[in-house]
This record gives structure tokens, C-alpha cells and sequence, in this order.
């Protein structure tokens, strides 16, 4: 508007309106977890995928959906790629998807990619909606993962034809790649492929190695966005079936191939997707995977150990200490212990016992004990221990222990007869955590107090021991001496019980392990016959956890009494790298006869792996119960005293302990006054009991 006298602009309106152009962007993708001849395509949005008119340029959000400023009126051309925001896709055949669409502002414009489901332009999309997916995943565990978190434009190279090609995928450091198909061969860029090494690229810039462990993380990371454990269904052409899956019982250690042993740690992680669905079956998803994301920055190297489990519980954990269980405990030491990656023990209580455990009661006499449940990293409820004892080893009976000041107990174990055993354990109750026990694994392992009138102690190291050896035996066999290894290959740094020298296979430093063969270690024979229960107790030192082929070989240790032949006393294929010790009842396996030997062996036969066995501490226990026998009566003849009880009074004469010459029976009985040892106090009484019946028993015979 002007004045008409002067042509002054009095008001000014621009009438031209300027709109965004807006629209979506889509591509047709493969659905599901398997490769595209295996697969329906559907149409899926393309999220942060770049548009653009000329040379403004704009970005899709999560729904695929654009706004795209432009300042004309006239019709424009929206194009879109996909070199998006986070992933620029790159055909290895330089046919790169474009596409493209003329529309007049504010449109809607409507792009979708590989309209014609070409193969090669379907890797392309299937390369870019699974990046975007699996980044995304990772992401939402983690929103400040390293490196991908503030990652733009990582590449993605579909359709190569080159290098390993086909048949193959691979992450190289700073891109991915997928082979175009090929043979039997699908394209294998699709989702659970894409995701396993777009897995390797989280595995990188976790800081940790790649080896066992990436390939398993990966795999993992696949497993966990597809919830199924098959990695690669139709790699190999068969739609039902993958290149590997998580629900497997691999072992730890693991010594195969990267790719094999990579499924120990899937199979740990479905094993406990498993336990978690059990008790969690609306939020598992979540809680493990927030779990596997965050374990990768933890661990380091390449290798797959119980570390990780230990990684999966400090994530776990709300106070700050995994010795009295995490929020999931229960379920991730379920998963992980199925595959021998197992959980450390809660140790929440302790169970003190301030005047010993007792292993001896007089026969026929109740014993009492004390025991105290202290706090460790959980409180105990005062008031709720219990002694739980059996005579049978079947039946057991349960009572309440006395409570005497909070959490300080006094128990009672009830009178058996002679050579009798009371196997008996202890439970509490432990706030947040239930019952406990002591032993840990009651009632399966239990304690044992035997009823007897002594307990006798006969050390085996110091007495005669042999080795045989097989003759395919090329190194290890057993010797005794001194450790002088430094433990870096499975051998034993020091003995058990700090007198220095133990038995050992092949004490050398460096390579001298068992190879080729076996090595037996045996004892000399101990009489036993005198004993109404004997335990042969030792310490045992077992590796076969490294180099190769671990876990194939047995540690065997076995007992004979000389009549029968040789029973197994234990037989393992891994043992911690540790001495540990191990009690049995001698007669829970052969009779206690007076040629009692044991013997251990330590074996590697073809295919060889590195094998080290210690032995330390050997010794039998032996309870015994006082002969029946009158006073007087030394040779248990049940008639007078006579010249054959003087023959056997003149051979204990002196002694203190049984020897080949006067046996258990015969000491005891020679040992009148009760004082432990054959004297002239005894063959006083002796002398007045001479001629007479047994049954005639003067006053100070005891």
C-alpha cells in the first residue's frame, strides 16, 4: 500500500508461502532371523536415512518419516541414499540404491528402496535396517557405549565378490562386509549375520579382544536381538539350520577354534536367558541383555573364562559386594555353572565351632558341641539353628540347638555304639537369603563323628611308597621332592602342609608335564584290622586346564585291601589349580584288613595335553574300640590265666601302641590298670590273677 500523493509505502505483506517438503522413506527387507531365500520381504521404514533436494539435505527419524526445508513454489526432486546418519551402505557392484521422486511442496514425497526386490539392492536395505537395529540394541543397554555412541557414517560394503568370497562376512576394524550370494551360498548380509559383526565392532571398541571371546560376544549379541540361539539360518542352504547356536553344553576351557569355542559363552548366556525366563518372564529380555552389553568393556584378552561370570555379577550387584549374591544370583550362576563357568560361593555366614568340630564320641555317651553363626556379608536370625543327625545315614532327625546368647548355639549328638558313625550337619537361617548350611552341600556331604574309645593317627608319607610307570612314559612320572616350578603350567608352587617336600610328577621347572603315558604313585600297607571305622585322608594337587585338549585325561586315586581288587576312590578331569583336600571312609569301599594301600595316577595318553598331579599329607585315622576280654584273660581264651596269657603278657610288656608281635585286642587287655601302657603296676595284677579263672576279678583290676 502507497500514498497516492507521494508513492510512500505505508504497508508491505509478502503473500508467498514457503512449506517444508515432507514424506517417508522405506525399503523392502528381509523379515525374520534367516537369509533371504528363506525369508518373505516386506517393507520396513528406514530410519536416519539421509534425504535431500540438491543441496539441502535432511535426516529420517526413528518412524522413517522426513521434513526437508524448502524456500520455492515450484516442484523439486527428493532424493534419498542410503548413506544415512549412522551407516553408509557401499555396493561392492558400484549400483550404490538411489532413489527419487518429484513433488511439489509441502508434497507428502514417498521413497521406498528396492522396489523390485533385486537381490543385490535387498543386501543393501537388509545391511542398512539390521546396523541400525543392532546399533540401536547396544545403545539401549548403554546410551554412552564407547565409540558408538557419538559414531557417524560407519560403512557398510555389501554384494563383494572378492578376497574370501562367498560364503563369508567379516568385521575388519573400521567397516563390515558381506559377500554377495554364491554356490549354495545366500547373500550374507542379513539380520543375525549383520548382527554377529556389527557384535565384533561393540567387542572392539569395548576395549577388549577378539579371538574366542569376540566370536562368542558376537554371536551373543545376535542371539539376544533375535531371541534364538541359532546364529545363520540358511548360511549353508538349509533353511532349519545355522552355522552354530547358543543351546549347546559346551565346556570350560574351551581349546577349539575361535569360532567353535566361541559358544561356550553363548551357551552360558542362553542357558541364563533360560533361568531368567523362568523367574522373570515379562523383563528377562532386558536384564540380560543390559548384563551382556556392559560385561564387554570389563573383560580383557581373548579368551572365554569364569571371569566373565564374575563380570556378569559385579553388573548385577546393588551393594557393592557379590559375596552375599546379587539380585540375579541364582539365575546367572545357574546359566554359566551348566558350562563350568562357575559362580565363587556365597559366603554369607560362618559356622565356628570354639572348641572343635568333634570327629571322636565314647561310645554309648551323648556329646555335646558349640557352635557359633557369625556374620560375614549377611546377618544370621538368632534362634534358628538346628542339628540335624542320623545313625543310619538315611534317616535324619532334626532339633533345635540351644541358643545361649544370640547366635551362639549348644548342641548335643546322640550316644552310638561302638564303631558307630552320627553323621549330623547344621542349618540357619540368614536375612534375605533363607537357609544355609554347614557343610555347604548338607545333606549330600555331611560331618561325621565316629564312636570310639581312640582315635589313632598313622601318617603314610614317611612310610615305603613305589611308582610304576607305563612304558609309553616319556616325561612326569612321580618322584618326591621339593616344588621347584613356579606354577606357570599347572604345576604346584609350594606342597600342602608347609614340611617342604611332597609327591609330584616330575619336578622340573618349565615343560615336564605327564606326557605319553601314565605314572602310578603307590603306598605301602597299613593294618587296619584293628580299627572298628578308619578315614584315609590326603591333599591332591590335579591341572589340566591349559594348553591342549584340556580336560581329556583323569586323575585317579584308589584303595585295596589286599583281597579284592583296587576301588576308586575319585576320578576327575579338572580340578582347580589348588591343593584340595579329601577324606573317605576306608570301609565305605573295602574291608580294613591289614594291607591297606592306596594309589594315585596321573595319566596322558594320546592326544597330548599338560597334565601335573601332586599328592601331600596322606594319612589314615583309624578308630578303635577297646576288646571285651576279662581280667587277666591276654589271649582272649576265655579260660584261665594261664602260661598262654603270661607268653602274650611278656610280648606286650613295655608297649604303649599295637605291634606285629601283640595286637589292639591283646595290649588292652594286657594293659590292666587302664593307664595306656603295659607296666609292672600291670603284671602285679597280673601275677595275682595267675591260675585263676578270668571271671575271678580282683578289686584293682580295671
Amino acid at each position: 500500500m502507497t500514498r497516492a500523493e507521494t508513492g510512500e509505502v505505508l504497508y508491505r505483506e509478502n503473500l508467498i508461502i514457503f512449506e517444508d517438503v515432507v514424506g517417508h522413506v522405506d525399503g523392502v527387507a528381509t523379515s525374520g532371523p534367516k537369509s533371504a531365500p528363506c525369508s518373505t520381504a516386506e517393507v520396513m521404514p528406514l530410519r536416519y536415512a539421509r534425504v535431500s533436494i540438491g543441496e539441502t539435505a535432511a535426516y529420517t527419524d526413528a518412524g522413517g518419516d522426513f521434513a526437508i526445508p524448502d524456500d520455492g513454489t515450484g516442484a523439486v526432486t527428493v532424493e534419498s541414499t542410503l548413506a544415512g546418519l549412522y551407516f553408509s551402505v557401499h555396493d561392492f557392484l558400484g549400483n550404490d540404491s538411489v532413489v527419487s521422486e518429484t513433488v511439489v511442496p509441502p508434497g507428502p514425497s514417498y521413497l521406498l528402496h528396492n522396489s523390485d526386490d533385486l537381490s543385490n539392492d535387498r543386501a543393501q536395505v537388509d545391511a542398512y535396517v539390521q546396523a541400525n537395529i543392532v546399533r540401536e540394541f547396544v545403545l539401549a543397554q548403554n546410551p554412552s557405549y564407547p565409540t558408538i555412541a557419538t559414531q557417524l557414517d560407519f560403512p557398510l560394503y555389501v554384494n563383494r565378490t572378492d578376497v574370501v568370497c562367498p560364503g563369508n562376512a567379516w568385521y575388519d576394524g573400521g567397516s563390515l562386509n558381506f559377500c554377495r550370494a554364491g554356490g549354495w551360498y545366500p547373500n550374507t548380509a542379513f539380520s543375525s549375520v549383520i548382527h554377529h559383526e556389527y557384535g565384533h565392532h561393540v567387542v572392539a571398541t569395548g576395549g577388549s579382544g577378539q579371538g574366542q571371546y569376540g566370536e562368542g560376544m558376537a554371536d551373543a549379541i545376535a542371539m539376544l536381538i533375535a531371541e534364538d540361539p541359532v546364529l545363520g539360518y540358511g548360511f549353508f542352504g538349509d533353511c532349519d539350520t545355522g552355522l552354530r547356536t547358543g543351546d549347546n553344553d559346551y565346556q570350560y576351557p574351551c581349546y577349539g577354534g575361535d569360532h567353535d569355542c566361541g559358544q561356550l559363552l553363548s551357551g552360558c548366556l542362553w542357558s541364563t536367558r533360560n533361568e531368567l525366563a523362568a523367574s522373570y518372564p515379562d523383563t528377562y529380555p532386558d536384564i540380560l541383555s543390559e548384563l551382556t552389553v556392559n560385561s564387554v568393556p570389563l573383560h580383557t584378552g581373548v579368551d572365554i573364562t569364569p571371569q566373565i561370570t564374575i563380570d556378569m555379577l559385579t553388573l548385577d550387584d546393588d551393594d557393592g559386594d557379590i559375596r552375599n549374591g546379587t539380585p540375579h544370583y541364582e539365575e546367572i550362576c545357574a546359566g554359566f555353572g551348566t558350562h563350568y563357568m562357575h559362580c565363587p560361593e556365597l559366603h554369607l555366614v560362618d559356622f565356628v565351632y570354639p572348641r572343635g568340630r568333634p570327629t571322636r564320641a565314647d561310645p554309648g555317651r551323648a556329646t555335646g558341641f558349640e557352635v557359633h553363626v557369625t556374620e560375614v556379608s549377611a546377618s544370621p536370625v538368632s534362634g534358628s539353628a538346628q542339628l540335624h543327625w542320623s545313625l543310619d545315614g538315611v534317616n535324619y532327625t532334626t532339633m533345635n540347638l540351644n541358643e545361649a546368647a544370640p547366635n551362639e548355639y549348644a548342641g548335643v549328638l546322640p550316644a552310638g555304639a561302638c564303631g558307630q558313625r552320627i553323621r549330623w550337619y547344621v542349618s540357619a537361617e540368614v536375612a534375605g537369603h533363607g537357609t544355609v548350611s554347614d557343610p555347604k552341600e548338607a545333606p549330600e556331604t555331611v560331618h561325621t563323628t565316629v564312636s570310639a574309645d581312640r582315635k589313632v593317627t598313622i601318617p603314610a608319607m614317611g612310610t615305603a611308597w613305589y611308582v610304576v610307570n607305563s612304558e609309553d612314559l616319556t616325561t612326569g612320572a612321580w618322584e618326591r621332592g621339593i616344588p621347584i616350578g613356579e606354577g606357570d603350567r599347572g604345576d604346584p608352587p609350594t606342597d600342602y602342609d608347609f614340611t617342604l617336600r611332597c609327591f609330584l610328577t616330575d619336578n622340573e621347572d618349565g615343560n615336564s608335564d605327564v606326557d605319553g603315558g601314565s605314572t602310578t604313585l603307590f603306598s605301602g600297607g597299613h593294618d587296619l584290622r584293628a580299627a572298628a571305622s578308619a578315614v584315609i585322608t590326603y591333599a591332591r594337587w590335579y591341572t589340566n586346564d591349559v594348553g591342549d585338549n584340556p580336560a581329556t585325561d583323569w586323575w585317579v586315586a584308589q584303595i585295596s585291601d589286599g583281597v579284592g581288587g583296587w576301588v576308586d576312590l575319585e576320578r576327575i578331569d579338572r580340578s582347580p589349580r589348588a591343593w584340595v583336600a579329601r577324606s573317605f571312609h576306608v570301609e565305605d569301599y573295602v574291608g580294613l584288613s591289614d594291607d591297606v594301600r592306596v594309589r594315585f595316577i596321573a595319566s596322558d595318553p594320546e592326544p597330548g595335553a599338560i597334565v601335573e598331579a601332586a599328592v601331600d599329607a596322606v594319612q589314615f585315622i583309624a578308630f578303635e574300640c577297646d576288646p571285651d576280654c576279662a581280667c587277666g584273660d591276654v589271649d582272649g581264651s576265655g579260660g584261665a590265666v594261664d602260661l598262654n596269657d603270661l607268653s602274650v603278657f611278656s610280648v606286650c610288656f613295655g608297649l604303649d601302641r599295637p605291634s606285629a608281635e601283640c595286637d589292639l585286642s591283646q595290649l588292652v587287655c594286657a594293659d590292666l590298670n587302664g593307664d595306656g601302657e603295659v607296666t609292672l603296676s600291670d603284671f602285679a595284677t597280673f601275677a595275682v590273677l595267675f591260675g585263676q579263672m578270668s571271671a575271678s576279678v580282683p578289686p584293682d583290676c580295671q
